[in-house]
């Protein structure tokens, strides 16, 4: 809530958000404005660095493309929070913020691109923007990670992803290409990585569930990272194999998380 109390007593014609955690460059938003203005751009996005444990990630934007839909792009995208990007504010007319606390983000930006045409986004091609994941960065980061979640369906994440669908359905927002971007970008951000993270219990009829109903009817699924498309067809075929990968993925992962530590800047 405390975006939408920011945008009530706004009085300029643009809004960025900025996370307490996080940091932006110096020229972050001279450039942001500066190409708005030359544009006339609804919102103007930079690219960001993805501040980790075990060290930085540099995530740039793939441009939306002529004739593209702006909900299947932002869907598809890696970045769907509202930080990051400046934003024309009358755009923000008319729009709910749910009440389910957290990862409201997704579902206000569903709402938001849901207006525009491709052409009214634009892109500035350089790293404004530091956002800082590290677990001891926030007590929500720490939530997702760490609290042990008795099903998929009981995960923040995925409650604020169904609230994106349904958002789509009401909207008439809804068809083949977004919704198989809406599967893409459930499985990619909500349904496996926290299955992988395992702070969820392993269920498999919940997991047959995902396969069946989502990876196998998802056209974009050749977009997710390759530990990914390994997961659910292998607990599919068998949930030990399942249980065995999410060992050996989880030691990969605090083996580079040791490994790096040192050297964070």
């Amino acid at each position: 809530m405390a975006r939408k109390s920011g945008l009530d007593i706004a009085i300029s014609d643009f809004v960025f958000h900025l996370d307490s955690d996080d940091w932006i460059e110096a020229d972050a938003l001279d450039l942001l404005y500066k190409k708005q203005k030359e544009t006339d751009a609804e919102v103007v996005i930079g690219n960001f660095r993805e501040i980790c444990s075990w060290g930085i990630k540099n995530r740039s934007f793939v441009p939306i493309k002529n004739g593209e839909n702006p909900i299947e792009w932002l869907l598809l995208c890696e970045h769907k929070f509202l930080w990051g990007k400046l934003y024309r504010k009358t755009i923000y007319n008319n729009y709910n913020v749910p009440d389910s606390g957290i990862f409201e983000d997704i579902i206000v930006n569903a709402q938001l691109f849901s207006k525009l045409n491709y052409n009214q986004i634009q892109f500035v091609n350089t790293f404004i923007y530091n956002y800082n994941s590290q677990i001891s960065s926030s007590s929500l980061i720490k939530q997702l990670r760490t609290k042990k979640y008795n099903s998929y369906t009981e995960h923040p994440t995925v409650i604020a992803y169904l609230k994106v669908y349904e958002y789509l359905k009401n909207a008439a927002c809804e068809n083949d290409n977004i919704y198989s971007a809406y599967i893409y970008s459930f499985l990619d951000d909500a349904g496996v990585p926290y299955y992988l993270r395992g702070n969820i219990r392993i269920h498999k009829n919940e997991l047959y569930y995902l396969y069946a109903n989502f990876y196998k009817k998802c056209f974009h699924v050749h977009l997710m990272g390759g530990h990914r498309r390994i997961f659910l067809p292998l607990c599919n075929f068998s949930i030990v194999f399942g249980r065995v990968y999410i060992f050996i993925y989880s030691t990969v992962l605090k083996m580079r998380t040791l490994f790096y530590r040192d050297r964070m800047i």
